[in-house]
C-alpha cells in the first residue's frame, strides 16, 4: 500500500503549528475506531496539539483496558458539553475508521456547524465520501490502525512509537 506523498507533505503542512484537533470514531466503536483514535491522539498531543478523542456512544468494556481509553469523550454521556464544544472550537476535525459523517448519528449536525475547520479522512472502507479536504482512504489496508501506524512512521519515524501507541494500535490490527 503506497501513502500518496503530496497528501502525507499536505498533512505536515496542516500540522506545522500547534492546533485545536478533535479526533472522531463511528458510533458503536470498535478496537479499531478506539485504537486509531487513541494512537494519533497521543503522537499529536507529542507534537504540541490540543487534543480530544471523541465517540457517539461508549464503546465496549472489554476494551478499558487500553491506554488513555478513559480520556475520551462520550458524547452519548456529555452531559457537560465539552464533545460539541471541541467540535465547534476545532481548526481540524479528523475521522478515523468511518467514511460517513451519517455515521456519527447527531454529533454529524454539530461538525457540519463547524465550517472552519479543515475535515481529514483515515479510513480503510470502501466508497468514501468527498467531504473532506484530506483523504488517507485506503480499502486495501487491513484496519484504520495499520494506516495510521503507517502515517505516524511515515511523518514522524517509527521510533516515535511508543509502547501505548502500539498497545492501541495493536488491538485494531
Amino acid at each position: 500500500m503506497q501513502i500518496e506523498k503530496s497528501k502525507i507533505e499536505e498533512l505536515r503542512g496542516l500540522l506545522a503549528t500547534p492546533q485545536r484537533i478533535v479526533i472522531l470514531a463511528h458510533t458503536n466503536p470498535d478496537g479499531d475506531a478506539v485504537g486509531s483514535s487513541l494512537a494519533w491522539a497521543e503522537i499529536l498531543k507529542s507534537e504540541g496539539h490540543d487534543v480530544t478523542c471523541i465517540v457517539p456512544n461508549r464503546f465496549p468494556y472489554y476494551l478499558d483496558f487500553m491506554p488513555h481509553c478513559q480520556s475520551m469523550v462520550i458524547y452519548k454521556n456529555d452531559s457537560e458539553g465539552a464533545a460539541s464544544k471541541a467540535v465547534r472550537g476545532a481548526d481540524i476535525i479528523f475521522c478515523l475508521d468511518f467514511h460517513l459523517l451519517s455515521r456519527l448519528d447527531q454529533l454529524g449536525d454539530i461538525i457540519d456547524e463547524n465550517q472552519h475547520a479543515k475535515r481529514v479522512l483515515i479510513d480503510h472502507h470502501l466508497d468514501a465520501s468527498d467531504d473532506f479536504d484530506i483523504m488517507f482512504s485506503h480499502s486495501e489496508a487491513s484496519s484504520t490502525c495499520y494506516l495510521v501506524a503507517r502515517l505516524i512512521e511515515e511523518m514522524y519515524g517509527v521510533e516515535h512509537i511508543s509502547r501505548s501507541m502500539a498497545e492501541n494500535l495493536f488491538v485494531g490490527m
